[in-house]
């Protein structure tokens, strides 16, 4: 309004108000993508009555979850550019704790709107996909998080999985036929990744070998 105009234009007043102002239309932002989002997204309907994932409403909770994404992205950086030295204490605290929370929001929407837009392709939308699944024993501790005790072969097609094929780790020894290139690929686990990484990765070539002929193109 007209009487709050000179406040505007008055040094370290103008800041603040600047401040106060752009936090307010923030909120006001977040509080729109949320109620689009809780009245778009009901992931109580993922799940179809044969126990499949049904991937055509995954896929149009893509938008909005995406609108989400973006005002919380806006939100962050409208915040983050409030640096200016005039900005009184109790309002900059409150600023400090609103910025690290819109990080961590920020981050989580942008893995979010990316994991809807992905999923229903890996789920199976557009042909099987086949995926390996190594259980580590965390007992045997290595540096990515423990030895390979068992596997499990997945395959995913149209929003339902079928397991495939369970076994332990000696059921991925390599036979002859493919001895020569397990050893060549031994050495190069033991070489140039991590030498503990070598029994690993004969296994995984194993399956590879195994499955070559039915992966998904």
């Amino acid at each position: 309004s007209w009487w709050a105009a000179p406040a505007r234009i008055t040094p370290v007043v103008a800041q603040n108000i600047t401040a106060v102002r752009t936090v307010a239309e923030a909120g006001v932002s977040l509080t729109g993508a949320a109620a689009e989002l809780t009245e778009a997204v009901d992931y109580d309907a993922l799940r179809l009555p044969d126990g499949r994932i049904d991937l055509a409403a995954l896929a149009s909770f893509s938008a909005p979850v995406g609108d989400a994404a973006d005002a919380v992205a806006s939100a962050d950086t409208s915040v983050a550019a409030l640096d200016a030295p005039w900005i009184v204490g109790p309002v900059r605290t409150r600023l400090d704790d609103l910025s690290a929370q819109l990080v961590d929001v920020r981050s989580s929407t942008q893995l979010a709107a990316a994991a809807v837009e992905d999923l229903p392709a890996l789920l199976g939308a557009e042909g099987p996909r086949r995926y390996l699944l190594l259980l580590g024993n965390p007992a045997e501790a290595r540096d990515l998080g423990g030895h390979l005790g068992n596997w499990a072969e997945l395959v995913f097609d149209e929003g339902r999985v079928d397991l495939v094929e369970v076994g332990g780790p000696l059921a991925l020894i390599p036979p002859g036929k493919v001895a020569d290139l397990v050893v060549e690929q031994s050495r190069v686990f033991q070489e140039v990744i991590r030498p503990e990484l070598a029994a690993e990765g004969i296994q995984i070539l194993r399956w590879d070998q195994l499955t070559a002929s039915e992966k998904d193109k």
